[in-house]
């Protein structure tokens, strides 16, 4: 939510969902039905994930779309019944599975519309994995599932990225994007600052974040840069920056 909140203090007209409101249901009922369809840009900070053994099951998790595993007669007919293009619920992590009804998934995306559509972000992990369709001869993935409906331009993620430098790096890259206007080029400078700040210019950055104070000091708590110098660099590592590409 800090991620959010840092980026929509940038735009004046914005309409948010955070948390347990960030439901399917709410995305596709009045007042929000028509968030696609009228919408410049969209963010997604949530968690995202590729299906290689059926790339339209790709999905973004929105809020109640992590369950936990159980088992029933009506589950265990389901099952039965799923084919690997229609599974409902599909492996997580630590006893977790996803119920794909309750996300966005890459069939679902590909029959949306954003004639308006600037720029979508996939602030999630995993969001730009590609596998390539033999039987349509085309590369297939979530950012080309929003290229489709009429995008313009999709941030995405190549791996497992990490959230505090995830945060950090897009919050920066919304500030070079209002001056630049330049997707790529913007999201560029943003991952070279981010690999080069050091503690005391990440300091400075995070003094004039508009955040709440509380919001910062959590920040900081996360970064735990205490005891090091004042040259030292969090986020230099390729793991922290590189992961983001613009389509």
């Amino acid at each position: 939510e800090l991620e959010v909140d840092a980026i929509a203090s940038q735009f004046t007209a914005k309409n948010i969902l955070s948390g347990e409101k960030a439901t399917k249901i709410a995305l596709t009922q009045p007042p929000n039905n028509d968030l696609f369809r009228d919408a410049n840009y969209l963010h997604f900070a949530c968690h995202g994930s590729f299906n290689f053994e059926s790339p339209l099951l790709s999905h973004l998790i929105l809020a109640g779309g992590i369950v936990e595993v159980f088992q029933s007669s009506d589950r265990q007919t389901q099952e039965e019944l799923d084919t690997p293009e229609t599974k409902r619920y599909l492996p997580w992590r630590k006893g977790k599975q996803v119920d794909t009804d309750q996300c966005y998934t890459l069939r679902e995306i590909f029959s949306l519309d954003f004639p308006k559509g600037e720029l979508v972000t996939l602030s999630a992990c995993e969001t730009g994995l590609t596998q390539f369709d033999q039987t349509l001869e085309e590369y297939i993935s979530l950012p080309s599932g929003f290229l489709f409906a009429g995008v313009k331009n999709v941030i995405c993620s190549l791996w497992r990225v990490s959230d505090l430098s995830t945060a950090i790096l897009m919050i920066k890259f919304y500030e070079l994007f209002r001056s630049e206007k330049s997707v790529s080029l913007a999201l560029n400078q943003a991952q070279s600052w981010l690999r080069t700040v050091d503690k005391e210019n990440l300091q400075k950055w995070l003094d004039a974040l508009q955040l709440k104070p509380e919001s910062k000091q959590k920040l900081r708590q996360q970064l735990n840069l205490g005891m090091r110098s004042s040259t030292y660099q969090p986020f230099k590592e390729a793991y922290y920056w590189a992961g983001f590409c613009a389509n």
